[in-house]
């Protein structure tokens, strides 16, 4: 006998989960939301919200993207929501690190680093620094966070960068950090740490392959711009 008390909501969800099981392919991008979101909240219907974020930012990608502040201001979003989505961007992106990792995957181009850090960098309301650290082959060793700062500036020290490089063993290297306000046009501040760090690996046996401003335009590669 069906019991009345059940919410409407969970016998929708089984039959979702089963379509998914038996045919992805079959479900509309609110519906693979929607069972992605009954995982962080599983007593409410999640129905209207996949909808409703999905109007709001347009596609996968932008949801995946946006801001914990863009999401909080949307009604049913809470820290749970937020949470959940911190954690299933960590899950990628260390999914895509430990796949160049595992298959020794060369990074050769801006394009490679931006993929690996944009998950990371471009939700972030405020600047981080991160270097990605490569060995002579451009094989990935590690990635690392070098500094957190505020909405339009973050910390970078030669010193620090250079000791890291060192204690990794790495070859080469690539500068990274992320401008929350959306426009990846470099800084002056940005060029001459760039510039600094050149002059510093002078004398070193490691090479100083790039400097990436990423943001949600995008990307700058200030090799490619010829700085």
């Amino acid at each position: 006998m069906p019991n009345k008390n059940k919410p409407h909501y969970l016998g929708h969800r089984q039959r979702l989960k089963k379509k998914l099981r038996e045919n992805p392919e079959a479900l509309a991008d609110y519906e693979v939301l929607e069972l992605l979101l009954g995982y962080a909240l599983p007593r409410k219907d999640t129905k209207p919200l996949a909808k409703t974020l999905l109007a709001k930012f347009k596609n996968f990608k932008q949801l995946l993207f946006a801001k914990e502040k863009e999401l909080e201001n949307i009604e049913g979003v809470g820290p749970g929501i937020s949470t959940f989505w911190l954690a299933l961007r960590e899950f990628l992106s260390r999914a895509s690190v430990q796949e160049f990792q595992k298959t020794k995957q060369k990074i050769t181009s801006p394009q490679d680093v931006y993929n690996l850090l944009a998950p990371k960098l471009i939700p972030l309301s405020k600047e981080e620094v991160w270097l990605v650290m490569l060995d002579n082959k451009h094989q990935l060793i590690k990635m690392s966070r070098l500094s957190q700062g505020t909405l339009d500036s973050s910390p970078i020290y030669v010193r620090e960068i250079l000791e890291q490089v060192l204690l990794n063993q790495a070859k080469a290297f690539i500068l990274a950090h992320n401008h929350p306000s959306g426009e990846p046009t470099p800084s002056l501040a940005d060029l001459e740490i760039t510039r600094k760090i050149e002059e510093a690996c002078k004398n070193l046996e490691v090479s100083f392959l790039d400097h990436l401003i990423i943001s949600k335009q995008g990307y700058q590669s200030l090799k490619e711009q010829g700085f």
